[in-house]
């Protein structure tokens, strides 16, 4: 193989394995406290359980939305997510606002699933997680370690 070819495959795998990099799923793991249990969550990037197979030992996933959001203006959908999910989403003070699950989406467009209420933090987690939690809505409570944008 000649210098400048060598040196073009070195190039291109070097994109290459830079791209991979960049398409990696966020794994920024720290613990809260759900109901006062300590819970290992994964920091959600901006796609979320997209093309992942699992959550990788952690509890759940916890998405930030940095300060309270009125439901109608993040909505999540399950397309691309390999399989089905509990979310629940808790407002700025940390007090539960409610749960659903979200089974695989086999239609186009996937079904948008919102929460009854305004909230900061949205906890995806395997199918079932949250399913004592909703009896006692309001009185579960987020806390820990949850603010996303400040650095462990």
């Amino acid at each position: 193989m000649s210098r400048r070819r060598a040196r073009i495959v070195l190039v291109a795998l070097a994109l290459v394995t830079g791209a991979a990099a960049c398409a990696s799923p966020v794994d920024d793991r720290r613990t809260v406290r759900l109901d006062g249990a300590p819970w290992t969550v994964l920091r959600a990037g901006d796609d979320g359980m997209r093309a992942r197979t699992d959550f990788d030992g952690a509890d759940g996933m916890l998405f930030d939305l940095e300060r309270e959001t009125d439901p109608s203006a993040v909505m999540f959908v399950m397309d691309g997510v390999l399989f089905p999910l509990d979310i629940a989403w808790f407002a700025a003070d940390g007090r539960l606002v409610g749960t659903t699950s979200m089974p695989l989406c086999s239609t186009d467009p996937c079904p948008r699933h919102a929460a009854p209420a305004p909230f900061r933090w949205a906890l995806e987690a395997p199918l079932d997680a949250f399913a004592d939690l909703d009896r006692a809505a309001g009185d579960v409570r987020l806390d820990g370690d949850v603010r996303l944008d400040v650095p462990d």
